[in-house]
């Protein structure tokens, strides 16, 4: 099939990714026919190229599109042949070396440790937000901070440097060091000027960015702002979280998903059971479909059913996780029957699947601009130290719609999306905006018809 994907505005080093990972006991995690024929010799190029091309020929979601007439002897790396294999659709596919890939999926990460926006302004680079403990926020910078300087260069000239691909954009944040400090200047959003020195580390990085509540005129709502995938240490993370807004005894929740740009299956699936409780215990959370032969191969040998993820432990608990079981979590889940979410360009792939997953089930509404567009994934699969993570199947929801791959269109369309404060602020427009709907009952009409679009190539994590 021909499926014409958007492209999508990114964080530079999110990890843009439907991992089928994790599980429990009953053939959870259902790999593809076969693996790469490892029994080659890794230094010789067009080996690993030959490997790889048999491999996606039988497990590549969409066979059919693949470049079968390339010779895999003309590309000098792994990378290069995938681009130049890869349907001309998939924007997504790509490979890692292994070490690279498990640091990602670990949320491990290497830098200051803040999200910056380039595109905003000419004048000064927007901070989107800040890992905890990292050089940046032990520096005190925080979301919604507006870099005017980085050591001897102005912001204006680092925001033309950006755009433009000049060489001087990757010296501005000095060499992949441990211990290695830059200069800022910034204004916080009060307009108060900060300077300090902040250093360059490696960063557990969290993905749970804020979880707090507000008393409105319906009851208390609580807010949870998660980013940057959904990754190993997500689980306990999303354990806490709940187990504050539970505490608070909220009665509405706002679920920010706008800089997430997907991750696990089963960490979606936890979040989800989270939001909506017993009335997703046992049911179908979503329906795996791969390429015929593969589909047919899964069905003939593990039945029709190992295509199917429902909200238990033995198709979404991962004990290597050290998190919460779904027993507990439903006991600390909110059994809410309406969630708001907070989407963007860049909610993708598993903060989509958590949209679909809970449809069929809650009332789902979304405030912001519409999603990136990714209702498929991958399985990672190594050879010889890299992992190819490419398109190996799409799915679909208990009402077995999956068919969003010009993305999800929001309910309440929100036309400023500046990072004016810190999480939960009121200024900022999406989350004003779904306060407003909570109490109202519908869109305020400041809503308009373009949302939060950063540029692909200068949006991301300063590393």
């Amino acid at each position: 099939m021909c499926i014409t994907m958007k492209k999508l505005a990114i964080f530079l080093s999110s990890a843009l990714v439907l991992t089928a990972c994790g599980g429990g006991s009953n053939n959870q995690t259902v790999s593809p026919i076969g693996s790469p024929n490892d029994q080659i010799d890794c230094n010789d190029q067009t080996q690993v190229n030959q490997s790889w091309y048999d491999f996606l020929t039988n497990n590549y979601l969409w066979p059919d599109e693949l470049k079968s007439d390339i010779n895999p002897a003309d590309y000098s790396s792994t990378a290069a042949f995938l681009n130049a294999f890869r349907s001309d659709n998939d924007e997504y596919s790509f490979v890692l070396p292994t070490e690279q890939w498990q640091a990602r999926t670990q949320g491990n990460v290497f830098g200051y440790g803040m999200s910056l926006d380039y595109s905003e302004a000419n004048d000064y680079i927007r901070v989107i937000f800040v890992f905890k403990d990292s050089g940046a926020e032990l520096g005190g910078l925080a979301r919604g901070s507006r870099i005017t300087e980085i050591g001897d260069n102005s912001a204006s000239d680092i925001i033309s440097w950006a755009k433009s691909g000049d060489a001087r954009f990757n010296q501005v944040f000095g060499p992949d060091t441990e211990g290695h400090q830059i200069n800022i200047k910034w204004l916080s959003p009060n307009d108060t000027e900060h300077t300090a020195s902040i250093t360059k580390g490696s960063i557990n990085a969290n993905t749970v960015m804020a979880t707090t509540s507000i008393d409105t005129n319906i009851g208390k709502v609580g807010y949870l702002s998660f980013q940057h995938g959904f990754n190993q240490p997500s689980a306990k993370e999303l354990d806490v979280a709940f187990t504050t807004l539970r505490q608070a005894n909220v009665s509405e929740l706002i679920l920010d998903l706008r800089y997430n740009g997907g991750g696990r299956v089963d960490i979606s699936g936890r979040l989800a059971a989270y939001i909506a409780g017993q009335q997703t215990k046992d049911q179908v959370y979503l329906n795996y479909i791969y390429n015929n032969t593969v589909q047919q191969s899964i069905i003939g040998e593990y039945g029709q059913d190992a295509l199917v993820r429902r909200f238990d432990d033995a198709s979404l608990f991962d004990p290597e996780l050290g998190a919460s079981n779904f027993a507990t979590i439903y006991n600390n889940a909110l059994n809410l029957n309406r969630v708001v979410i907070l989407t963007s360009a860049a909610t993708c792939s598993a903060s989509e699947l958590v949209i679909n997953g809970l449809a069929p089930y809650i009332d789902v509404v979304t405030i912001g601009s519409t999603t990136c567009g990714k209702p498929a994934g991958m399985v990672p699969t190594p050879m010889c130290d890299e992992t190819m993570v490419a398109l190996n199947f799409q799915t679909t929801n208990a009402d077995n719609f999956g068919d969003y791959f010009q993305g999800i269109a929001p309910n309440c369309t929100v036309s400023d999306e500046t990072v004016k404060d810190d999480w939960a602020s009121l200024n900022d427009t999406a989350y004003a905006t779904a306060i407003s709907y909570l109490e109202q009952g519908s869109c305020p009409v400041t809503a308009a018809s373009q949302g939060y679009r950063p540029l692909q190539s200068t949006q991301g994590l300063a590393y």
